[in-house]
């Protein structure tokens, strides 16, 4: 059964009086009985209101905690932009072909070179050595071929395989190929030869 602070109170002052009228008769094994059964009513009433102060004070230390999160979560570093925001992003798309339409017909084992129109749409210059590849099908010979391209964002750029050749069996080859940065990194649409 649970004791409230005021019962607690009188408890305490009641056993205070027995205690003095017991220091008045020493002699007395009755009041020595006294005098231990309050004091240890009292002891365990105490630790009972410790318990239910801890117990009381448990949602405090909850809305603290919950207070010092949002203001760490307010912080200026959480309300820094994204990375992503800052994210050097190298793109380009395909705009048309310049040399050879797709699906045009050509002699066994003629040469040609095959000439693309691309844009920047990325949000970086592209600019220096790169290497078209071949992503899949016919390599119309060699499966790579470099490269070099300066172009800004939104600027048209040229993407040229030269030295290009068509194999002797007669039927229809289409490769892709796609534009890789220094790094090896490919980015960009990918380009057709059908």
């Amino acid at each position: 059964m649970r004791q409230t602070k005021a019962t607690l109170k009188a408890a305490a002052a009641v056993s205070q009086d027995v205690v003095e009228q017991v220091q008045a008769d020493e002699g007395s094994v009755y009041a020595a009985s006294i005098v231990h059964a309050p004091t240890d009513a009292l002891a365990v009433s105490e630790t009972h209101g410790d318990i239910d102060a801890a117990q009381s004070d448990a949602p405090k230390a909850q809305l603290q905690s919950v207070q010092v999160k949002a203001e760490e979560d307010a912080s200026p570093a959480s309300l820094a932009p994204s990375v992503h925001e800052d994210r050097v992003d190298k793109d380009c798309a395909f705009v048309r072909h310049v040399t050879i339409p797709d699906y045009f017909c050509m002699s066994p084992n003629a040469g040609f070179c095959k000439v693309w129109a691309m844009r920047n749409t990325g949000n970086a210059t592209i600019e220096g050595e790169c290497t078209i590849r071949l992503i899949s099908g016919h390599p119309f010979g060699s499966i790579s071929e470099n490269a070099h391209v300066d172009a800004r964002p939104g600027e048209e750029f040229l993407v040229t395989l030269s030295n290009r050749t068509v194999p002797i069996m007669e039927k229809t080859y289409s490769g892709i190929f796609q534009l890789h940065d220094a790094d090896g990194h490919a980015f960009g649409d990918e380009l057709f030869i059908e």
